[in-house]
């Protein structure tokens, strides 16, 4: 079987780990909710051993979540704040047993060989890019940079919930993509995946979406007349769901995303600001690829094995020079762009490793470089223009370094230095 162990403390992890692999089982381990929000997007788990606490968040919250993600999840809580009242409470919200702390390694084995022996065990195929292995790269949740993990916590942490989520971000870096994975991991993650550019949007369209998920994008070319209906519909839904006689009506979930402020939009008078109060719920910023260059071998690799199988390659290196190049370059089309170049190379490559001279030349003699590292002014403009955005779609700057993920004084310190 395939287990996933959640606890923030590395020791139980550790004896948890040794006392299943030993018989047998492979094991995964998460040491806090957003790790664990991650890998359970990417693999689907036999049994899940959950701690109550983790940290400063409630292990019950997690449960509630994982059980919305996945009703038939097996998960087994283990907790030193044993009580009958949690005990209870963890069985109700959907707990297939629990185990106190201090626990041996014997009693884990015994709880897998009643889970076992339940039939309970789930037996199904990961489902979440079913049907689409060669039509696009998988939505990637690991990063190495703050301002993404930041990002990513805030849309997979209100993924199970019904809440609007607006996402913000340059063109191709991936909306679309955070939008679907949002659906999958929603309430409506079995019916359809409705989406729509603003200026096709009419009205015939959105009284046609009835259940699922709604994702508008390009919102700031949304014209005012259609705005205006758009609240309206916005209105009648909310109407449906809460008067719904159908215990298992879901309603429609809506996701939109734009590129562009729409806090400036509403200034200019383009755009309804009772509209945008109602479509920002949760929002998310999705910072450019010039932001993230931590991740950029990772996103490279990926994506190099990803075309080698959709182009029947062999697999194939990525020469340190390659991602050097790609440091240094600002990627002003984002991920459309990078893939673009990525599949290119892995359809020219002559040997087994992607070399600087198999990139594309018209990339090569377009793009546009990025000084040094030790030389960051370029770099440091990318990150003022970010920071900038993010506190014109604030209404003060406390919102501002909420979105941002960072303290009020770093946000202070931050706009001294780009004097913003």
């Amino acid at each position: 079987m395939h287990v996933l162990i959640i606890d923030d403390e590395a020791s139980i992890r550790k004896t948890t780990r040794i006392a299943l692999e030993t018989c047998g089982h492979t094991v995964t381990e998460a040491g806090n909710t957003v790790r664990a929000l991650r890998v359970l997007g990417e693999q689907v788990y036999d049994v899940i051993f959950l701690d109550l606490k983790l940290g400063s968040d409630d292990g019950l919250d997690l449960l509630s979540r994982i059980r919305t993600m996945n009703p038939d999840q097996v998960v087994i809580m283990f907790t030193a704040y044993a009580s009958v009242s949690t005990a209870v409470k963890a069985i109700k919200l959907g707990a297939y047993d629990f185990i106190p702390k201090p626990f041996t390694p014997q009693a884990i084995r015994d709880v897998i060989r009643k889970v076992e022996a339940s039939g309970k065990i789930i037996k199904k195929e990961l489902t979440l890019n079913r049907g689409s292995e060669f039509k696009a790269i998988p939505f990637q949740l690991d990063t190495a940079e703050f301002l993404v993990e930041k990002a990513l916590a805030i849309a997979l942490k209100a993924a199970p919930s019904s809440a609007n989520i607006l996402i913000y971000g340059g063109s191709g870096i991936g909306k679309r993509s955070l939008a679907l994975e949002i659906h999958r991991r929603s309430a409506q993650r079995e019916e359809s995946f409705n989406q729509v550019r603003a200026n096709q949007l009419t009205s015939d369209y959105l009284e046609s979406i009835t259940s699922g998920t709604l994702y508008v994008h390009d919102l700031a070319n949304l014209d005012l007349e259609m705005q205006g209906y758009f609240l309206h519909w916005l209105d009648g839904i909310h109407v449906k769901i809460s008067t719904s006689l159908d215990p298992d009506s879901k309603g429609v979930r809506l996701i939109s995303s734009s590129a562009i402020a729409l806090e400036e939009c509403v200034k200019q008078g383009v755009f309804r600001e009772d509209l945008l109060y109602r479509l920002n719920v949760v929002t998310v910023n999705l910072p450019d690829i010039a932001l993230r260059p931590a991740d950029l071998k990772y996103h490279a690799e990926n994506a190099v094995t990803f075309y080698c199988k959709r182009l029947a390659r062999s697999n194939l290196c990525i020469n340190p020079l390659v991602i050097d190049n790609f440091k240094q370059y600002t990627w002003p089309g984002n991920f459309r762009e990078f893939n673009h170049v990525i599949e290119s190379a892995v359809a020219t490559a002559t040997g087994t490793e992607i070399q600087v001279s198999d990139l594309p030349i018209d990339w090569q003699k377009n793009k546009h470089s990025l000084k040094q590292a030790t030389q960051q002014n370029d770099l440091h403009h990318v990150e003022a223009d970010h920071i900038s955005r993010v506190i014109k779609e604030s209404k003060n700057y406390d919102e501002a370094a909420l979105k941002l993920g960072i303290a009020n004084s770093t946000l202070y310190r931050k706009r001294q230095k780009f004097g913003l």
